[in-house]
């Protein structure tokens, strides 16, 4: 029989651009496609509409409240939970006893999937009635992002270029130690015409997100000069800090002139198509059921991933991803997928990770450093999955911890990255980084 010599070929996920999309940038002159990939969750949204006035919140506590508003149905076995929840939270006495995510009906829904019985018609109660909260989100958020709100925030965010601010200056909201350790920008000064390409996952149900990064003609030129094609200034040094060779690497008043290219993802689905919101568990902890035949009932009707088809559309992009960017998710079970294929990208192909974190009240530097460093490791000790890697992470966890920086703000006027502050960018700046240095 004959062999069959022709080697496999394996085709990208994300596009690869060359010179016949933009000029200037030549993979053989050694010219490199940065792909960034953004993954945003509802703290995100959450912070939009507090910054806007907003009286409403899009998190599941204000979703059950206007559920209660509306009369919503009593018998859904969902609703029934969170009541229930509710109140052995505020009625309990000692905090070993309370039940702070009483309102997450996601997590509830997991409870009933992972919990066996003999009621074989649950799973039908379950499907309609999750169906029933579903159809009603959508309500819920059509009543809190009102057209007035995405008017007041396309026009602050085309007038003060957040969307450039966020993909140009992100560097700047790392501080100086951080900074020496991050690779990404460590390029030399002179090196132009490289390809920024951000891919965006909005795990969120609402277009705040996609109006906040939209490409408006006030703050993105596709054409900007007349004797060049790059479109857009990246800023590696923003804060000016100190680095090994400041005369070959860039400080403030430097930059890559490139070529942006950006896509937005609503995985979950979105707010305008009712039907396309995804509400179930993560796949990850089916994998940890599997063994249970009431689970493997369940499977796959209640799993997001399924559903999204999330493997197919998104593990090949995270391996081919440089640098992960987490803004505004809690990162724990509900998307464990995403976590535990990106800590795989860290370990297997070197990628880098920033994890912005929000807290009411910074803590002083020395206690800083200590909730820095509590972030990333429970964030490698939940997600790492030894299995997906073949390894045990005690031989890495040095290795993968290098790789993950935390952002710690407590005012988003602060940051650059999906920020609200108030001096309108450019990135042609002397000082680039233009806000106010309180973090």
């Amino acid at each position: 029989m004959e062999q069959n010599n022709e080697k496999e070929v394996h085709y990208p996920a994300l596009r690869q651009y060359d010179n016949q999309d933009f000029d200037r940038f030549e993979r053989s002159k050694n010219k490199k496609q940065h792909n960034i990939m953004m993954l945003v969750g509802n703290g995100f949204d959450i912070a939009v509409l507090n910054h806007l006035g907003s009286k409403y919140a899009t998190d599941y506590k204000s979703f059950f409240y206007y559920l209660k508003s509306i009369k919503f149905n009593n018998g859904n076995i969902l609703f029934r939970k969170m009541n229930e929840l509710r109140i052995r939270d505020e009625q309990a006495k000692y905090e070993s006893k309370r039940f702070p995510n009483w309102s997450d009906f996601e997590l509830i829904l997991e409870g009933f999937v992972s919990t066996p019985t003999s009621d074989y018609a649950l799973k039908g109660r379950l499907e309609k009635d999750l169906k029933e909260i579903q159809y009603e989100f959508s309500n819920f958020l059509n009543f809190v992002v009102s057209p007035d709100l995405l008017g007041g925030l396309d026009e602050k965010s085309s007038k003060f270029k957040w969307r450039y601010r966020t993909y140009s200056n992100f560097v700047a909201d790392l501080d100086k130690e951080e900074y020496k350790k991050f690779r990404f920008s460590s390029e030399r000064v002179d090196d132009h015409y490289h390809v920024f390409n951000f891919n965006v996952i909005n795990f969120n149900y609402t277009a705040l997100l996609d109006n906040y990064l939209h490409l408006d003609r006030e703050q993105f030129d596709p054409h900007p000069y007349g004797t060049v094609d790059t479109n857009f200034i990246f800023r590696r040094n923003p804060r000016n800090y100190e680095n090994y060779d400041s005369g070959k690497y860039p400080d403030s008043e430097t930059g890559c002139s490139g070529y942006l290219v950006s896509d937005i993802y609503h995985p979950h689905g979105i707010q305008q198509i009712p039907r396309s919101l995804l509400f179930g568990i993560d796949g990850s902890a089916l994998d940890r059921m599997q063994t249970s035949m009431w689970s493997s009932f369940f499977a796959p009707q209640f799993e997001k991933i399924f559903w999204a088809q999330t493997s197919l559309r998104y593990e090949k992009a995270i391996s081919e991803t440089e640098l992960f960017i987490i803004f505004g998710s809690s990162r724990g079970e509900t998307d464990r997928w995403w976590w535990k294929h990106i800590l795989l990208a860290i370990f297997l192909g070197g990628a880098e990770l920033i994890i912005y974190q929000y807290c009411q009240d910074v803590p002083s530097l020395h206690d800083l450093k200590e909730v820095k460093k509590l972030i990333r490791e429970r964030f490698i000790n939940e997600n790492f999955d030894s299995d997906l890697t073949g390894i045990n992470l005690s031989e890495v966890f040095e290795e993968i911890c290098d790789r993950i920086f935390v952002v710690i703000y407590s005012d988003a006027s602060t940051i650059s990255a999906f920020g609200f502050c108030g001096n309108c960018f450019s990135p042609y700046d002397k000082d680039p980084a233009g806000i106010e240095d309180v973090r």
